[in-house]
């Protein structure tokens, strides 16, 4: 009997407990449905999907060793996620995800509010479809994993896949067994297993370029992105794009540039709390994020800097590409590079800063408690163009906003503005950065020669004295090789005991084969370090404006077929030429070095652009740009392998050539054809030879070339003569 009541009472507490499951299932589904139709009255549910990695979620990317909180860190982020929201386009009537490398093998899936998620292929692109199939037939990457029973798989027609995949939150997913730039229907199902939102999602996903995910201190880039000159701090995670964790850290980033900030897609600084080694690149601190905005190909900057460092010239960045998120938000593909700085960038001179700081400080100009030295200091204004700044802070820099700026001008009309500061070290030899700035008047710190204008560049505060030694060196090395004979007559120093033969050659063979339009008036930078009497120049930085971009518009073959500096840049570079020492040895760099390295670069590119292909893509669906990555990087190969040919030719045998002289409103163009050869273009639109609007307003429209002799020109005009033809307008 005692059995039986026993086995009852067990029963009673089974029920009970079973009702009370079942209950509780019941008041939590009604709750889960409470709160979907509440979040859905001013929600969409496809904002709340997250693409994640494995660690996301529970592992913290918050800082490592050397990247110390602050109790100033309170507004930062705890950690920087390696996830991926998507796109809303049309305030959410479709959307638009982008996949990084280390996430589109394998990913988590995470949403809130609905039970599951449905997805289905609607429209595949070919393109994308076609090169999914080739890296599956080529053993391409794969994460090892088969993605479960919710894996994604594609047929082997070109039909769009008609299977449902459903998939819970916190499913695996492999994207990359979608095809790429595939259209798919994505429905929100409810917690009562109906459909609470459908909506069409355009899919694209990177292949072979890392990632850098950044959590900015607000959540948002809306602030940096208004003004260029606010800056945030945050957290940064890089991953390889086989998914492998890299650097990471706390950052401070803001915007970078002149007319490219009036782009969409901004450019921005990116400096690191503490030297880090960023995917291969060496220890830095100070980076920027090239949007290559203008250049289609994005290839010119990477070009360039590829092609310096197998040159050896000094102080080259280091670059690689990244697929960049912003808080989640897919921002697009950037070039990332050392920066061209003094502390924490590519160039590696004694550190002056410090010193004058130290000086300062014993003198007692500085109290010692006010500041602290530190490598985060005020670099704000450097970034207008070049970008040698980086964030707002304690330090030796900061300490220079202590005091007054001077303004000097002698009477020969040459000018120095500095820092008030008296105090400087015993050797104030170096090191000094400059940059031949057309924009000098915004900065703190420059002075003048007679032929330029020199921004300070480091010490980013720099003292009267420091600035007088500097700008006396230059000036007497410009005096020097201005001469006929090299010499400066009130030294008796040559030209060559002032400046460094090898870089200053290799700085001319790079801007006049690339035909940099900015030479010698942006980005155009000389150092000297400590204890060293040369002026070494470079280096070499922001070629967006080369290979027949221009500032007055596209003119890629009148460019490619120019003397460039020569003819139409009149300055240091020409004046060293007119030396004999500097023109063999012109020559003999050409010939022995620059070209090999261009050749060897050109087979290379191949592979490279490869790598760039789907992530070119995802920045063009990102940025609403018609996607021509492919034709404009075989332009640029093409350029400069015609660029290499003519200069070849053009130097060995310049007797042969005939000069055309195009008369342009603005100026002539003289550009230079072998004799008794054709033309082979026109310049005009047909040939991708174009003016901005704003010019063809001044001068007219161009529709064709007439010669002097009344001779239209076409692409078969034979050159026999030096001749001059002016355009005109049908």
């Amino acid at each position: 009997m005692k059995k039986k009541h026993i086995w009852a009472v067990l029963f009673g507490i089974s029920l009970i407990m079973v009702l009370a499951l079942v209950l509780s299932g019941h008041r939590l589904l009604k709750e889960r449905k409470r709160a979907a139709g509440l979040f859905s009255k001013e929600h969409s549910f496809f904002e709340t999907i997250r693409i994640c990695g494995q660690g996301t979620g529970g592992e913290s990317l918050s800082g490592e060793k050397g990247d110390k909180d602050s109790s100033d860190d309170a507004a930062l982020p705890d950690s920087c996620r390696q996830e991926v929201f998507l796109h809303s386009v049309n305030d959410g009537e479709g959307w638009k995800v982008y996949i990084p490398s280390d996430l589109a093998d394998r990913s988590c899936l995470c949403f809130e509010h609905f039970k599951k998620l449905e997805l289905k292929v609607l429209k595949a692109d070919q393109e994308g479809q076609e090169d999914s199939r080739d890296e599956k037939d080529s053993g391409g990457e794969t994460s090892g994993e088969t993605g479960g029973e919710n894996a994604v798989s594609v047929e082997e027609d070109d039909a769009p896949d008609p299977v449902v995949r459903s998939f819970m939150n916190g499913d695996w997913i492999r994207w990359s067994e979608f095809p790429d730039g595939a259209l798919l229907h994505a429905a929100a199902i409810g917690w009562d297993d109906r459909t609470v939102e459908e909506t069409e999602i355009e899919l694209h996903y990177a292949r072979e370029i890392p990632t850098l995910y950044l959590q900015t201190s607000s959540g948002s880039m809306d602030a940096i992105n208004q003004d260029k000159t606010v800056e945030e701090e945050g957290r940064y995670v890089f991953y390889t794009e086989t998914g492998s964790k890299d650097a990471s850290g706390r950052c401070r980033i803001h915007g970078r540039g002149n007319s490219s900030w009036k782009a969409d897609k901004k450019q921005y600084s990116l400096n690191l709390a503490s030297p880090r080694s960023v995917l291969g690149i060496e220890e830095s601190e100070k980076f920027a994020l090239i949007a290559n905005h203008s250049d289609s190909s994005y290839l010119k900057n990477r070009a360039v800097l590829d092609i310096a460092a197998a040159c050896e010239m000094p102080a080259t960045p280091q670059t690689v590409y990244v697929n960049v998120y912003f808080n989640g938000l897919y921002n697009g593909l950037y070039l990332l590079a050392q920066r061209p700085n003094a502390k924490g960038g590519s160039v590696k001179i004694g550190d002056l800063e410090t010193d004058n700081y130290n000086a300062a400080v014993a003198s007692g100009e500085i109290p010692r408690e006010d500041t602290v030295p530190s490598s985060s200091s005020s670099e704000q204004a450097e970034d207008k163009n070049a970008g040698t700044s980086g964030q707002a802070g304690g330090g030796a820099a900061e300490a220079g906003e202590l005091f007054d700026i001077i303004d000097l001008m002698d009477d020969a009309g040459l000018e120095i503005h500095a820092s008030s500061q008296e105090s400087v070290p015993d050797n104030i030899s170096g090191g000094y950065l400059l940059e031949m700035d057309a924009r000098y008047k915004e900065e703190k710190y420059w002075f003048s020669t007679d032929r330029h204008h020199f921004v300070v560049k480091y010490p980013e505060s720099v003292p009267l004295r420091e600035e007088e030694y500097i700008a006396d060196y230059v000036r007497k090395a410009e005096k020097a090789f201005y001469q006929k004979d090299g010499i400066n007559p009130d030294t008796g120093k040559s030209w060559q005991e002032y400046l460094d033969l090898d870089s200053w050659v290799r700085m001319y063979m790079l801007q006049d084969f690339t035909a940099q339009w900015d030479v010698e008036s942006f980005s155009f930078f000389v150092f000297k370090n400590v204890d060293d009497p040369l002026l070494y120049c470079g280096p070499a930085w922001d070629f967006d404006l080369s290979m027949g971009a221009t500032g007055l518009g596209s003119l890629p073959n009148v460019m490619r077929l120019s003397m460039w500096l020569r003819d139409h840049r009149e300055g240091w570079l020409t004046q060293l030429e007119s030396h004999a020492e500097f023109s063999k040895a012109l020559d003999d760099f050409s010939f022995k070095v620059f070209y090999p390295a261009v050749e060897r670069w050109l087979e290379e590119s191949d592979s490279l652009i490869s790598s760039l292909k789907s992530s070119a893509a995802m920045d063009c669906a990102r940025w609403n740009e018609d996607n021509d990555f492919e034709e404009s990087a075989l332009k640029v190969r093409n350029w400069l392998d015609g660029r290499m040919a003519f200069l070849k030719d053009y130097r060995e045998n310049p007797q042969d050539f005939c000069t055309v002289t195009l008369r342009y409103g603005f100026s002539d163009m003289d550009i230079y054809v072998r004799k008794g050869e054709r033309m082979e273009f026109v310049p005009v639109r047909e040939y991708g030879e174009h003016l901005y609007s704003s010019f063809r307003k001044k001068y007219g429209e161009i529709d064709g070339w007439i010669g002097e002799d009344g001779q239209i020109m076409t692409e078969d005009t034979i050159i026999d003569r030096d001749q001059v033809f002016t355009p005109f307008a049908d």
